[in-house]
């Protein structure tokens, strides 16, 4: 399931702490002011693209008319090509063969392949592995190079020589894993230095008239100033000490107006002791200017743990070149994203700019599947996690990370941050001892936010004192959906009743939320075993807290099917108030069953409202209740009631 070319060359970087020392939480990152959808549909490249250990893509040659791909397999790489991208295949089996490449134990992966002006040979940059085992607890260098070749097939390529290698202190195992793209006279490298080590990425440049060996210059504190071979470098994004980025695909964005740069984050895998995948992922970051390097704070820009190990990425522009064929090193606002794990198969999968935050459909939270490796019981605390939306929404519940000795009455509060005020809260919380992991409290009534505003959602020990946690977690920016966290979002206080505003270690101590943007759907949480008859006269209804400004669909949970249609009224200011919107539900089924409002009803976002659902006549039919009762207040022939109904609403903006 995972590469041995990266899990081998990994060690645990894990430091487990308590709340002994006290630091300033880091500013929150500037806005950001783009978005993005990918498309849920995937398409499988494999055929075309081949074998994959290595950052994915093709090129576009005007004088054969063909599009043109080396595998990433070692050694053993073969040739693609096609009139087309989804025409590319296998020239012959053939493997490469390599002219002057340095010998030994060394491989070879070719990147970028393009012409060269000056002799019109194609080349390549080549990412070489050599010396296993050059210092301990190392498996190889590594370095980047230059090769070229004049055969039309492809196959034969003569090395020219080294362009980056690691720094004369060995301190690191070279330059690795590069992309690569021209800005203005200056073709630039990125790349990461360690397999094995805390990694940012890295930045090399060479004039474009003038790329060869010995011709590249490292980006090193602020400026342009180490030699590409053996020089010093400083990270262009992340750090040396808790963050992995790597394997960087970067292309102009022709719909933006910047350079967008994606890569692989690892972090969390890292300092998880390589257990824990969940939180693997690429990020974005963008600049209008490579020279300067001044790179905004990277976000979340497709999460893949879920998918299981695939590091491999390619961000190709589709026809967006000048030709209008497909290239790597321009997009557009429509771009095709290529997802691949070591030697799987190749998926591809479309994304579409856009230049605001784009809503994300469903539940959202913040930390997803994450576990702790401590528990401790010195509280009390206050214990919570900072946060931000980019888009405006509902928070509907608070989710907290237990060790199966952990019970008792907990406090739950929402704070503005910026104010110091309760936006909601304090509520009780009574956690059963028992069972270790993930457990949720529904919010009596869901908390509308506003965009890029700081909140903080806190829940106190309990008398026991435990809680969870984990080290070098917020370690930098990261967007999730529509959730941001930032450096020292894990926020903690000893007096009870406070805001929790401290951080140490970068530790989160498993405080969340669960959100729903404005304008996507929002649901009654989970699907209970008991049911309310509406057949006879009777009618159940609910209260909600509308996410957008419109209402367009509600659907119930039949768990006895109805023998006549059931009528869905919206309500404002009571269950009893008036009718503003009227759903028929004519489906006659167990299960999801849903409708239409007869017009598309106007809301106001984080304002309440009440549904009312009843059978016209009949003799059978019962609609489901919701799982968790305290979310929202449930209604029943004419008085409140614990039987809530489940529902699902769609809004719009």
């Amino acid at each position: 399931m995972f590469s041995t070319r990266w899990m081998s060359r990994f060690v645990c970087f894990i430091t487990v702490s308590l709340l002994l020392l006290c630091v300033p939480t880091a500013p929150a990152a500037a806005n950001p002011d783009f978005g993005w959808t990918t498309s849920p549909a995937a398409v499988d490249y494999s055929s075309q693209l081949g074998y994959v250990d290595g950052n994915i893509g093709y090129y576009w040659d005007e004088q054969t008319g063909k599009y043109w791909r080396i595998e990433n397999n070692n050694n053993n790489n073969r040739v693609f090509s096609g009139t087309t991208p989804e025409t590319m295949a296998l020239t012959g089996n053939q493997t490469l063969s390599y002219n002057g490449f340095p010998g030994g134990d060394a491989q070879y992966w070719l990147y970028h392949i393009f012409r060269r002006d000056s002799d019109n040979k194609f080349v390549a940059i080549v990412h070489i592995e050599y010396d296993y085992g050059a210092h301990p607890g190392h498996h190889h260098l590594v370095k980047m190079g230059l090769a070229s070749t004049t055969d039309p097939t492809l196959r034969n390529w003569t090395y020219e020589g080294d362009l980056c290698t690691v720094d004369a202190s060995l301190s690191n195992d070279g330059c690795m894993d590069a992309g690569l793209i021209q800005d203005g006279d200056y073709y630039y490298m990125f790349y990461h230095q360690s397999f094995d080590n805390w990694s940012g990425l890295y930045a090399a440049r060479a004039p474009v008239n003038d790329y060869g060996p010995g011709k590249w210059q490292k980006w090193y504190n602020g400026s342009w100033s180490q030699p590409g071979i053996g020089g010093l470098q400083s990270p262009i994004l992340g750090n040396e000490s808790n963050t992995l980025y790597a394997a960087p695909s970067i292309s102009w964005n022709t719909y933006l107006n910047k350079y967008i740069i994606i890569f692989n984050n690892v972090s969390t895998w890292v300092a998880s002791g390589h257990s824990d995948l969940s939180g693997c992922k690429y990020d974005i970051a963008y600049t209008s200017d490579l020279s300067t390097m001044n790179w905004s704070v990277p976000e979340t820009f497709y999460s893949y743990g879920s998918e299981g190990w695939r590091p491999y990425k390619g961000l190709m522009g589709i026809g967006a070149d000048s030709n209008g064929k497909d290239t790597q090193w321009i997009t557009g606002q429509t771009a095709r994203l290529f997802v691949a794990g070591y030697g799987t198969s190749v998926l591809a999968k479309d994304v579409t700019f856009s230049d605001a935050p784009v809503p994300q459909p469903g539940e959202q939270t913040i930390l997803g599947t994450q576990t702790p490796n401590v528990f401790s019981d010195d509280g009390p605390y206050e214990l919570g996690t900072k946060f931000q939306t980019n888009v405006p929404g509902l928070i509907t519940k608070v989710r907290v990370y237990t060790t199966a000795s952990e019970g008792g009455n907990h406090t739950v509060r929402i704070w503005d941050a910026d104010t110091g005020s309760v936006v909601a809260g304090p509520y009780n919380w009574n956690i059963t001892a028992g069972t270790a992991g993930w457990k949720s409290f529904s919010l009596p009534e869901p908390v509308s936010t506003t965009a890029y505003k700081n909140y903080i959602v806190a829940v106190s020990t309990s008398s026991d004192g435990w809680y969870a946690a984990r080290n070098n977690v917020f370690v930098s920016s990261v967007t999730q959906g529509n959730l941001i966290t930032n450096t020292g979002s894990g926020v903690f206080t000893a007096t009870t009743g406070s805001m929790p505003a401290q951080s140490y270690l970068n530790s989160n101590y498993y405080r969340d939320v669960v959100f729903v943007a404005a304008g996507e759907t929002l649901s009654r949480p989970g699907i209970g075993s008991e049911y309310n008859p509406l057949f006879g006269g009777k009618w159940a209804g609910e209260s909600f807290v509308a996410s957008g400004s419109t209402l367009n669909q509600v659907s119930l949970w039949m768990q006895e099917a109805n023998d006549a249609d059931i009528t869905v009224q919206l309500r404002s200011g009571s269950i009893q108030g008036p009718v503003i919107g009227t759903a028929i539900l004519t489906t006659r089924s167990t299960g999801k069953v849903t409708a239409d409002f007869n017009t598309p009803v106007s809301v106001t976002s984080g304002s309440t409202y009440y549904l009312r659902a009843q059978m016209s006549g009949g003799t059978t039919g019962r609609a489901q209740q919701s799982a968790a009762d305290s979310a929202s207040q449930g209604y029943y022939e004419g008085g409140t009631s614990t039987a809530d109904l489940a529902y699902e609403l769609q809004f719009s903006q």
